[in-house]
């Protein structure tokens, strides 16, 4: 899709080598260096940051789904923006688009996976 900009988000927890991990992942996976926003521990202004920075058509694109949502609320209502945004969102590779019927049914198996 051309113009699609792929905006990445990491989330550092305690390993400082599991987030330069994630880190060197979001470049291969084509994020450019500028786009990248990450959080450390409880905060969550890097996502804000991100998803402020996505516009209609990007990709929200991330290592692993653990990485962006603490718990099935907060990812439920993650999905809520992605949709109205017009986002899909990248989990190491696998996209997502949560705007049509296929992400939707994903995204549900997800959400009641981690219920």
């Amino acid at each position: 899709m051309t113009g699609t900009r792929l905006i990445g988000y990491a989330h550092l927890r305690q390993d400082p080598s599991d987030f330069r991990a994630q880190l060197a992942r979001l470049r291969l996976l084509g994020v450019a260096e500028d786009d990248i926003y990450w959080d450390h521990r409880a905060s969550q202004a890097g996502l804000a940051d991100a998803l402020a920075a996505c516009r209609p058509g990007d990709m929200l694109t991330v290592t692993s789904l653990d990485r962006l949502a603490p718990s099935p609320e907060a990812l439920e209502e993650l999905t809520g923006v992605l949709i109205d945004r017009e986002v899909r969102l990248n989990v190491g590779g696998l996209v997502i688009n949560p705007a049509n019927e296929e992400g939707r049914s994903l995204f549900e198996s997800i959400l009641l996976a981690t219920a």
